[in-house]
């Protein structure tokens, strides 16, 4: 890009040369490196897919590929387990879908396949299955095209067994309230408990004996004597039921003594009224006098081989007794010391019974039950307990501990939601009432994510604005995408600036925060192995960067985790990442108009090599291949704008002049120009035909296919698939795709001539994108470059351009046409090409010839001679229709005419 010198006389011409040009630097301070750039520079980049040779050209357009006629939200992509690919559209309330090999042919509106929150989503691929965060729920979209969609008390989110024998197994899953027990009973006389509300004596302190006493009056129902008991501290074996313990007891109904009570009191049970079963365990040899009499309702009894002693009417007045169960023989039986007379009983020897009641505790803070199982076999006969509210076990009645020992007991239910204390965001006020929310909701609320060391990390709930949280390994070892532990998260900062995005940096996982709160706006997170089964990694904070705020979303452009900031494109230097961990600046040559957009409402996304910002109607393009050391010493991208990025609604069709005449029709002066005069339909040779007037005369004219006018409808979402397929969403509900895919394939036009043969046209067009894909969906859009006002590095001296100098090496496009203007200080820009000059319109070349190959270039001179000037800059730009140009170099000679006048 120097200036070059020829000769040393007074008639000396300097040389000024611009190509291999780098990009657009808005910042007209750029000093020495100023020519390599241009100073403006719009829908134009450099093509390295095509056969340009990275040489500046047109940006291809784009079409529509369907209308939604909602707000689109989001745009991701899928493929299934075949390679079959699709993209999945979140327009308004719904969720769509079309299949990449089907995108133009599409006519009618896809199928909804789930309804979704209308507002912003972000999505996460984790397989063949895209996982959709709407703010409001998580939808699963399977590859087969099926959906389904979170709540509470769903089965499909991952079911943890959160205890297992009172041991801690898994977390609780925040996506479902449902939880999941097991309980192996390995001898069900080690699951008896004692009935609270039992009272006890010390018999023996040098033997360790104690009785029971009494029990307090509201105990209903069924009531276990304890082996032991724990009285100030000691535990004590119980070996005795005292005298008048449960005397006239009027709510106790099942009794059962245990094999350590050797003694039943005097009276133990009198009048018992609502005693129905009594079971004495075999190591009871004493009962009383008058234990039992007087129970109305005592129906079954069973005695254990151990008894020795009866005492006086123990079982008198017992209406309901008709059967005595015994453990021993019937000669045993008769032995028993002062055995009463049990002839008007029916004595079955050798029976056996427990008469258990096994307890199985819940550790979970249980609302209600859904199912137990009791090896793989529902069961149903199951009694509750609870306390403060909530189910706290279950009682399960055997005749026989045998019955349970050995057996798996499985409990699912539904558990107290676990609940997060919100915090407010800014001046937004949280009522008392609503200080708390459920994981459930904490959860769904989230619009942020990021795949990082195998997980799914959520955040952007605005209810929790420091929280993020992980996705944990359930029992099959993997990573569910739906289960989020109970104590999977962390807090970053503690006041109300919320996280605006994550991106996995390194070995570690960026927090981007939208403000600093005094302890930091990026938090570096790296993965640390606790040996914890049931928190087994956790993410720790490792280092912080203050001051600088996430003002736009986040992405990882080839290894270079950047982000939008008050800075514009800011990274995280990758050479750092892990040392120092510097923050700087990759977009110093845009930021002049970057940082005028509304950083909030940027969008990211990759796209042929390229790191797309798009802010709204307006396209930042980042080089991954063009990169310079800045003024700070750190690399930054070269830079290519775009404009326009939208769909219109509401244009008028352009028509322009034929070529052709039909009968009593004349030719007009100027063929396929623009028709600026009304149009009308009339018969004409037998047919109807459109036509115009202009100054009385009629001509003949056509529909160009192009639209003008109209309203602008920005672009809200954008979406790409493998970084070579570029897609963007509108307000208006429209999805849109950019033509550079288009290498190799006929227009329409083409493809409808007789004998046209696909193959053919690819093996002679398959690098070059046709003009007619140069368009906005049927609107012409602008491109346009300018050099930089450039003094040939002779600041202080006028000078005059040698005439026909000025020359330009443009790649050709069939039918293509541009303007070329050269502007100075003096008198500004002023065209010295016309579009319709011969030497421009590509159109009048021999299109056959020149099959519109982008790799051919023109060396055009122009007649044009600047006098007097300081400093001087060349524009060139198109806004026809299908008009695209590409452009290699521009040179022109000057000589120096005197000195400034002031």
């Amino acid at each position: 890009m120097a200036v070059k010198k020829h000769g040393t006389s007074s008639t000396t011409e300097y040389t000024v040369s611009y190509s291999g040009m780098r990009g657009v630097a808005f910042d007209k301070a750029d000093g020495g490196n100023k020519r390599y750039r241009f100073s403006y520079l719009e829908n134009m980049y450099k093509d390295y897919s095509g056969s340009g040779g990275g040489v500046v050209e047109s940006i291809p357009g784009f079409r529509k590929i369907v209308s939604l006629g909602k707000r689109i939200h989001g745009i991701y992509n899928q493929k299934q387990e075949n390679g079959r690919a699709f993209m999945v559209i979140h327009a308004g309330d719904g969720l769509y879908r079309f299949a990449i090999d089907e995108r133009d042919e599409i006519t009618s509106t896809p199928k909804k396949l789930a309804t979704l929150n209308d507002s912003k989503s972000a999505a996460f691929n984790s397989g063949c299955d895209l996982y959709v965060l709407d703010g409001k729920n998580i939808t699963k979209l399977s590859a087969g095209g099926t959906s389904y969609q979170t709540s509470p008390e769903s089965t499909a989110p991952y079911l943890p067994t959160t205890f297992i024998n009172g041991t801690e197994y898994e977390q609780r899953n925040l996506l479902t309230n449902r939880f999941k027990e097991k309980y192996l009973i390995t001898s069900a006389k080690n699951n008896v408990t004692a009935t609270e509300g039992l009272h006890f004596a010390v018999i023996s302190e040098e033997a360790l004996t104690a009785a029971v006493t009494g029990i307090e009056a509201d105990v209903l129902g069924y009531i276990h004597i304890p082996s032991y008991t724990t009285i100030n501290g000691r535990e004590y074996r119980v070996t005795e039921i005292a005298d008048d313990a449960f005397r006239a007891n009027a709510t106790i109904e099942t009794v059962n003594i245990p094999d350590t009570v050797e003694r039943i009191g005097d009276r133990a049970f009198m009048s018992a009224k609502a005693l129905e079963r009594v079971v004495c365990g075999d190591s009871v040899s004493y009962i009383g006098e008058l234990a039992f009499i007087n129970c109305a309702c005592l129906s079954s009894f069973y005695l254990g081989i151990g008894v020795e002693f009866i005492g006086m009417d123990c079982l008198s007045v017992c209406p309901a007794l008709k059967v005595i169960d015994y453990g021993g023989d019937e000669a045993s039986f008769q032995e028993i010391a002062n055995r009463q007379d049990f002839s008007r009983f029916t004595v079955n020897y050798g029976s056996y019974s427990s008469g258990i009641r096994v307890e199985i505790p819940i550790y979970s803070p249980t609302i209600s039950l859904s199912s137990v199982w009791l090896d793989e076999e529902p069961l149903t006969d199951y009694m509750l307990k609870s306390k403060d509210g909530f189910i706290r076990s279950i009682l399960i009645d055997r005749d026989y501990s045998s019955q349970l020992d050995g057996k798996e007991v499985v409990i699912e239910g539904i558990a107290s939601p676990t609940q997060f204390t919100r915090h407010s965001v800014g001046s937004d006020f949280i009522e008392e009432n609503q200080g708390l929310i459920s994981g459930y909701d904490a959860i769904t609320g989230c619009t942020v994510c990021e795949c990082f060391d195998g997980r799914v990390f959520l955040t952007g709930n605005p209810a929790l604005p420091n929280t993020v949280f992980y996705t944990s390994r359930d029992s099959t070892g993997r990573n569910n995408p739906l289960y989020f532990g109970s104590l999977n998260y962390f807090n970053d900062g503690v006041g109300s600036f919320e996280i605006r995005s994550l991106r996995a940096a390194g070995d570690s996982l960026a927090v981007f925060k939208k403000g600093d709160d005094g302890g930091g706006s990026i938090y570096y997170h790296t993965p640390r192995e606790t040996g914890v089964d049931i928190l087994p990694k956790i993410y720790p904070v490792t280092y912080v960067h203050s001051g600088i705020y996430a003002k736009g979303p986040s992405i990882s452009f080839y290894d270079d985790p950047v982000f939008i900031s008050g800075l514009g494109l800011t990274a995280l230097d990758k050479k750092a990442i892990n040392l120092e961990r510097s923050i700087v600046t990759r977009s110093t040559n845009v930021n002049p108009k970057l940082l005028c957009e509304d950083l909030e409402s940027i969008l990211l996304a990759k796209w042929c090599g390229y790191l797309v910002v798009l802010a709204k109607e307006r396209m930042y393009l980042a080089d991954s291949r063009a990169t310079f050391t800045g003024n700070g010493g750190s690399l930054e991208y070269e830079w290519f704008y775009a404009t326009g990025i939208g769909s219109r609604t509401g244009g008028s069709t352009v028509y322009r002049f034929s070529e052709s005449s039909v009968a009593g029709l004349p030719k007009p002066k100027e063929p396929h120009a623009r028709v600026t005069t009304p149009v009308f339909t009339e018969i004409c040779a037998g047919l109807y035909r459109t036509l115009t007037s202009v100054d009385g005369v009629k001509y003949l004219v056509y529909d160009s296919g192009e639209r003008e006018g109209g309203v602008l409808h920005p672009a809200t979402a954008i979406g790409t698939y493998e970084d070579t397929l570029l897609f963007f969403g509108t307000e208006n509900g429209d999805v849109m795709q950019f033509n550079n895919e288009m290498r190799g394939v006929a227009p329409p036009h083409v493809r409808a001539q007789d004998g046209f043969d696909a193959s053919e046209y690819k093996k002679d067009y398959g690098r070059i994108i046709h003009p007619y894909y140069y368009t906005r969906d049927g609107y012409a859009q602008t491109y346009a470059i300018s050099t930089v006002s450039d003094d040939g590095d002779i600041p202080h001296l006028t000078k005059s351009t040698v005439k026909g100098s000025l020359t330009i090496k443009l790649k050709c496009f069939g039918k293509s046409r541009v303007t070329v203007e050269v502007g100075t200080e003096k008198q500004g820009y002023a065209e010295v090409a016309e579009s319709y000059s011969p030497s421009f319109d590509f159109r009048d070349l021999d299109f056959a010839a020149l099959s519109f190959d982008n790799s051919e270039l023109s060396t055009i001179p122009i007649k044009e001679r600047s006098k007097g000037w300081i400093e001087k800059s060349v524009a060139i730009y198109s806004n026809e229709y299908a008009s695209p140009f590409g452009l290699e170099s521009i040179t022109y000679r000057f000589k120096i005419k005197g000195k400034i006048k002031y």
